[in-house]
């Protein structure tokens, strides 16, 4: 856990905010530190980390829970974390479109 912090101050230098989420959230749940409520836990930090940086939280809703579980299932094949960033993008602005909606 300590260098999984360590890794997210580097990534904060320089990577994007949703490929420092992603990979803060593929690492945590690869790590898997509680014995129970670990992807709630980092879902939950996941959406602490965006809305530090003035993001929306996203949700991963059970109908994307198949797209979800194959990010893990790719990252660990391939050790890249595209799928897992391009869902928490793809969602992210999902949640944009619709804040920007209410202001129309």
């Amino acid at each position: 856990m300590e260098d999984l912090m360590f890794d997210v101050q580097a990534w904060q230098k320089t990577k994007h905010i949703t490929e420092q989420v992603a990979l803060f959230h593929l690492h945590l749940e690869s790590v898997h530190p509680f014995i129970d409520g670990n992807g709630r836990t980092g879902r939950l930090i996941l959406n602490l980390m965006l809305m530090q940086q003035g993001y929306p939280p996203i949700n991963i809703k059970f109908s994307n829970r198949q797209k979800y579980y194959k990010c893990f299932e790719d990252y660990h094949k391939t050790d890249s974390p595209k799928a897992m960033v391009k869902l928490v993008a793809k969602l992210l602005e999902d949640e944009m479109k619709k804040y920007l909606k209410r202001f129309e």
